[in-house]
């Protein structure tokens, strides 16, 4: 589950014309590390982690029902939910007059690779968001679209639609992020964006996978779930 809070971490015109979509992430979480492929191919997105809280995962998400599989590599396992209940357990404890945390222009500016990029941040209680956003990077504006569809479907976490900010108002491509919630700290730096064709077996379970439906968990399991 917590690959679900890691998702708009990660984080980052025309649908008919744009090609799929893998992004390549470092990962640092405390002593551990790694890498994150991020691949995006229509509805769905898949987030390959090397080194997940146990082991080698990936987690793949249809951005419009909101089901998920998160495929456990080493006991190949894929451990699913359902979106449709998903759903109903946040909208039962969304708080619908809170309002959403509100994105930062910190009005600093650093170079973050080869790319300059703006500094945003944003906070709810214990969990907080430093962001470095690139306006020059190539082909922003046709890669957009995409990249939202992530932002979207990571943004809704456990217990609120209102957790987290609305990353689509965001300038530029998110090349860096610094996100903690409570003990919980992490930094993803994008190494790259490729566009070309992704198998859409890519998007399927394993048939050699035992798979098994993954209990949604109460809203006080997420990192900072409610809005106080």
């Amino acid at each position: 589950m917590k690959s679900l809070f890691i998702l708009p971490c990660l984080i980052l015109s025309t649908a008919a014309a744009m090609a799929d979509l893998t992004l390549e992430q470092k990962l640092e979480n405390g002593k551990s590390g790694g890498t994150v492929t991020l691949k995006i191919k229509g509805e769905h997105f898949r987030a390959d982690m090397t080194n997940g809280p146990i082991g080698a995962m990936s987690t793949i998400v249809n951005t419009k029902t909101m089901d998920s599989i998160t495929l456990l590599h080493a006991q190949k396992t894929a451990m699913r939910i359902d979106g449709a209940k998903f759903i109903a357990m946040r909208n039962a404890n969304d708080k619908k007059d809170a309002e959403r945390p509100k994105l930062v222009d910190t009005g600093k500016s650093e170079k973050v690779g080869e790319y300059d990029a703006e500094i945003y941040t944003w906070t709810n209680g214990s969990a907080s968001q430093t962001l470095w956003v690139a306006k020059n990077f190539p082909d922003f504006n046709k890669l957009k679209e995409e990249i939202d569809k992530v932002s979207k479907a990571g943004s809704r976490g456990f217990g609120a639609t209102n957790n987290f900010p609305d990353m689509t108002t965001l300038p530029g491509m998110v090349v860096k992020t610094e996100s903690a919630a409570g003990p919980i700290k992490i930094v993803n730096t994008l190494i790259s964006v490729k566009q070309g064709d992704i198998d859409a077996s890519e998007f399927e379970t394993p048939k050699d996978y035992k798979l098994s439906d993954q209990p949604i968990p109460p809203a006080s399991f997420h990192p900072k779930a409610r809005v106080d």
